[in-house]
């Protein structure tokens, strides 16, 4: 039985899939349900050894508990918040850099210690600029949303001509 490495690493790009074998198995699933996509019949369909989407899951049960569990620890790690004085609210205590998360393993590490860290800080500041950007691409046919890709647009401006 083959393991799925996962379509991020055989694509190369974490945010798309494009193979049309799949993407076509999708579209008839969803059109089975009434238009909606459930990950529940992906799983369903993707069992089948014939299926084009089989080897992007972990069949093997020990596998995919331990990548669930790792999975289960991750999400915890992003929700933990703790009071921050200076903002006067709860923040996220731990974050996960671009350079972490593309290492064996991946990491989080402490708000603080990315705040006080030239580098480091520099480094969230260009992640939060990806992240604007995928939001934008995802959201660029909302035309009610054009204010906040203006403002996103001239904050990126604004902080490329800073020096970043």
């Amino acid at each position: 039985m083959r393991v799925a490495t996962g379509w991020p690493a055989l694509r190369g790009k974490e945010d798309e899939m494009n193979d049309p074998k799949i993407i076509a198995e999708l579209n008839r699933l969803a059109e089975a349900h009434g238009g909606l996509l459930r990950p529940e019949d992906v799983v369903v369909s993707a069992r089948s050894e014939d299926s084009p989407m089989h080897g992007e899951f972990d069949w093997e049960d020990s596998v995919a508990a331990q990548n669930w569990r790792v999975h289960q620890a991750s999400a915890l790690i992003r929700v933990t918040v703790g009071f921050s004085a200076e903002l006067r609210e709860n923040v996220r205590l731990f974050v996960s850099l671009t350079p972490d998360r593309q290492a064996a393993g991946g990491g989080y590490r402490t708000l603080a210690s990315v705040l006080s860290d030239v580098e480091r800080r520099r480094q969230m500041v260009e992640d939060a600029l990806t992240e604007l950007r995928t939001f934008e691409k995802k959201y660029k046919n909302l035309l009610e949303l054009a204010g906040v890709f203006g403002a996103i647009k001239k904050a990126t401006k604004k902080l490329a001509h800073a020096g970043g």
